[in-house]
């Protein structure tokens, strides 16, 4: 499936929605956790600028690729963060791939800072999906 497909546009902001609807699994080797479970992810989400500006004096982040789980599955108070687990990056790299981001991409996921992580989500950078975003939209 087409990145296209997930797209909507708002204004001057375009907002990808990537459906995963998986179970993902946590090993336990993260900084802030050492639970090893099953994870239910619902989707993944970024909100992506149409024109990011040049400025090179002026930070632009669009960058915050969302993934939210089920926090019925995972309760940051009792689990820890979910970030830095490498066998969760692993499988979203792999669910983002089967939902139609292309593997090279997808592969350029990481986590991003601890202060942007969230009860509801899991955070990363994803710039190169950002770009691509745009160019769907082209």
């Amino acid at each position: 499936m087409s990145l296209r497909n997930y797209i909507k546009q708002h204004g001057d902001r375009y907002i990808l929605t990537v459906p995963i609807n998986a179970t993902l699994q946590t090993s336990g080797d993260g900084y802030w956790s050492n639970v090893a479970k099953y994870v239910k992810v619902k989707h993944a989400t970024i909100d992506v600028a149409r024109d990011p500006q040049e400025d090179d004096n002026e930070y632009f982040d669009d960058s915050d690729l969302r993934v939210y789980f089920d926090r019925r599955t995972w309760k940051c108070s009792i689990h820890g963060l979910i970030y830095t687990d490498k066998l969760f990056m692993s499988h979203l790299r792999t669910m983002l791939h089967k939902a139609g981001v292309p593997l090279s991409i997808a592969n350029e996921v990481s986590y991003s800072e601890q202060g942007m992580q969230d009860e509801e989500y899991v955070s990363c950078d994803a710039y190169e999906l950002a770009n691509a975003v745009r160019e769907a939209m082209l």
